[in-house]
């Protein structure tokens, strides 16, 4: 008997499967039961939180001046949706009339109409030849100034263009304003626009200071 445990326990030493199926039945146990150490513990997750980087002056100051630029550009829009609606409404007598407008579309073009006319005994009948001219050179302008409006959201020139361009309409309303003194409303909107425009250019400025100093 003892040359036989001895037999047994000499094949337990030499045999590295029983090693190998002894450290197997201790790792099951201990996933089963959990860690035993440290050295079976998996490191958790930190968090980590994400802090968005602080907006320079700058960049903010450069968004309120492109808002402020947009606002005061946008006015020329205005005027020009409300010229178109003016020459439309003189032509089919409407009776309305918006103040901010341009004076040439709104009130110099369609008058002129009225000058090259066919007299009869009854009344006086406006010449449709007339209203055709009138009406194509009113939408060349309020084109033109559309055109210089989209471009002038993009670039400078454009925006001094039209500005000289109202400033002329502004002082056709000046020379007309002894003969129609209800035209000084017109010439306050006029101001009111011209003065849009100014800011407009201003806040280009400023915009293209900032980047230069960044």
């Amino acid at each position: 008997m003892e040359e036989r445990d001895q037999k047994n326990a000499a094949e337990e030493l030499t045999d590295p499967t029983k090693e190998l199926e002894a450290q197997w039945s201790q790792s099951e146990t201990q996933e089963d039961t959990g860690p035993a150490s440290s050295d079976w513990e998996t490191p958790r997750e930190q968090e980590v939180e994400v802090v968005p980087a602080p907006v320079s002056d700058s960049v903010q100051q450069e968004a309120a001046y492109r808002l402020r630029r947009s606002k005061n550009w946008n006015g020329l829009l205005v005027m020009v949706v409300l010229s178109a609606v003016n020459m439309i409404a003189f032509f089919t007598d409407i009776g309305i009339a918006f103040p901010y407008s341009s004076y040439l579309v709104s009130y110099d073009l369609p008058f002129a109409a009225y000058t090259w006319n066919l007299v009869t005994e009854e009344a006086v009948i406006v010449s449709p030849q007339a209203v055709a001219v009138v009406c194509v050179v009113g939408v060349v302008i309020l084109s033109l100034y559309l055109l210089l409006y989209f471009l002038g959201r993009k670039y400078i020139v454009p925006v001094w263009i039209a500005l000289v361009l109202f400033v002329l309409d502004t002082l056709l309303a000046l020379i007309n304003l002894a003969a129609i003194p209800s035209l000084i409303i017109d010439v306050a909107f006029h101001v009111w626009l011209i003065v849009n425009l100014i800011n407009t250019i201003r806040m280009d400025k400023e915009i293209k200071k900032l980047r230069i100093a960044a």
